[in-house]
Order: structure tokens, then C-alpha cells, then sequence
């Protein structure tokens, strides 16, 4: 259960705990109903964040949640403000926005959103005492042995541009760097890049397939410290193009990857494991 679903959880109105639900019934979940109008409105939200879902597996998503709800609820755990700030804290931060703004917009008060986050929560600290999954040393270099294509690090430059609209201007401003002119006062004057003005033109490390080609393919021939002596056609405008480093390919070694296969195989396994409990507690469902 990610920080993506919590998000899209406040953005609806929750699925009714009313004992006598207003609407055509979507869904009986137990004791708990999900209406149509529930099941409209969390469709509604969730399609536009994936709008590959249909409104079936919507719907299968909300009966979901709705028993793992059920089970934490047997818990009772008890959820802290401290905690529930804290999912919120982070809401902001993922968004942008104020979430008194967010809940504004639904119509919803902050007393749902904290209710929707402390039960939220409950599951979370449910799964993560029922999801018992870990990975031994033999799977991980087992998985790292079998994926060693995945293990690499691409060809990659790191390379600064400045863009401008006119071919003459691009010249131009190659002169001036021949002359002596400094490159990253030159693209915060004059690109056209609307983040230069932030990273004096520093696109970081690129590796093949990112840029356009015409783009990709000077960065890769040119030599490091060298600024391109023709300015560069690409569908936005004309670059120049500056190279600072180089980086053949080269294999990660197990030691450095051996955290990120361990928290794959564990969320491929978790994710196992809840499937098979969402498929327990369908089957047990009245």
C-alpha cells in the first residue's frame, strides 16, 4: 500500500462505514459497503493518475483495501498525531500543496483526512507484521548472477549547452567562447533553456537514447573540455555543447548493489504474500 494510494484516499470521499449507505451497492465487503457513488468517485480520481484502470479494477482495489481494513482493525492500533502529521508532512511534499488547499477541493474536512491516514496506517503496521518475507544470501548472488545485463552502468558524459533560436547567434556565441568567454555566464545570459537560468546550462550525466540524436551523438564524439565548433540542430533550436567528463560502461560489483536486489526480491515476495492474503480473506468474505 504506497503513499501514491494514501494520496488518491484523500482526494475521495472514503468508502461509507454507514450502516444504512445512500446509493446503489457497487460491493458488500463483509459488514462494510462500497456504493456506486463511492466507487465513482475513487474511479474518477484514480483515472487520472492511471488511466489504464478500469472502473472493475478500481473497484477491485477499494474491496482490497477494505479488507485489509477489516484486519487491522482487529489490532487496534493505536495511531499517534505525531504519525498522522507525518503522512501529511509528506503529502506536501510529494504535491506541492497546502493540504488544507487539497481537501478544499473535495469538499472533505481535515478530521476525514485524518481518519482516512490513521486507518491507512493500521494497514500498513498490520502488513508489516503478517508480510514475513526475507531474502537469503544465496537468492540475492543467485539474482545477481541471472541479471548481470541490469547490473551496468551505461556509456554516459556530462555535458553543459547553451540554446538559442538562430543558427547566426549560435556562431556567434561560439566565437565569444573561443575568445575566452566564460560558458556558464554565457548560457545564464543567453540560452534559451528555461533552466539555465538555474544550472548555467548543466544537463548532468546523459547516457544514449536520452537526447535527440543530432544532440546524443555530439556529446558522445566531442572531447572533453571542448566546446562543439559548429552549433547543433535539434527540433528546439541550436546548441552549443560543452563536455566535462566521460564514462565508459562498467559493471556494478555485488557489494554495490546488493541492498537494491535485496529490497527487490523482498517486494516481489511481499507482494506474493499479499496476494495470497487478499485471496484468503475474498474467500473468507460473507
Amino acid at each position: 500500500i504506497s503513499l501514491f494510494f494514501i494520496i488518491l484516499v484523500i482526494y475521495i470521499i472514503a468508502t461509507s462505514d454507514d450502516e444504512s449507505p445512500k446509493g446503489d451497492i457497487a460491493a458488500k465487503v463483509n459488514k462494510d459497503v462500497i456504493t456506486m457513488k463511492d466507487l465513482d468517485d475513487a474511479y474518477q480520481q484514480i483515472s487520472l493518475q492511471a488511466p489504464q484502470l478500469t472502473k472493475s479494477n478500481v473497484l477491485d482495489q477499494l474491496i482490497d483495501r477494505r479488507l485489509l481494513l477489516q484486519e487491522a482493525r482487529k489490532k487496534n492500533y493505536k495511531i499517534t498525531d505525531d504519525e498522522i502529521q507525518e503522512v501529511k508532512d509528506r503529502i506536501e511534499n510529494v504535491t506541492g500543496a497546502n493540504i488544507e488547499d487539497l481537501i478544499k477541493v473535495k469538499g472533505i474536512s481535515i478530521k476525514e483526512v485524518n481518519k482516512e491516514i490513521a486507518e491507512q496506517l493500521s494497514i500498513q503496521k498490520m502488513l508489516n507484521e503478517t508480510l514475513t518475507a526475507t531474502g537469503t544470501e544465496a537468492e540475492l548472488k543467485k539474482f545477481y548472477d541471472e541479471n548481470k545485463k541490469l547490473m551496468i552502468l551505461p556509456e554516459s558524459v556530462n555535458t553543459s549547452h547553451i540554446l538559442v533560436e538562430k543558427e547566426e547567434e549560435a556562431k556567434e556565441i561560439i566565437e565569444e567562447l573561443n575568445s575566452g568567454a566564460d560558458f556558464f555566464q554565457l548560457a545564464g545570459e543567453k540560452s534559451t533553456d528555461p533552466s539555465a537560468q538555474r544550472n548555467q546550462g548543466n544537463l548532468g550525466f546523459i547516457t544514449k537514447g536520452q537526447m535527440v540524436p543530432s544532440f546524443e551523438k555530439a556529446a558522445f564524439s566531442q572531447e572533453v573540455g571542448k566546446v562543439s565548433e559548429e552549433p547543433i540542430k535539434t527540433p528546439f533550436g541550436y546548441h552549443i555543447v560543452l563536455v566535462h567528463e566521460k564514462k565508459d560502461e562498467q559493471s556494478l560489483p555485488f557489494d554495490e548493489v546488493r541492498e537494491t536486489i535485496k529490497s527487490v526480491l523482498l517486494a516481489q515476495k511481499q507482494q506474493t504474500e499479499l496476494r495470497q492474503m487478499l485471496t484468503d480473506l475474498r474467500s473468507q468474505a460473507k
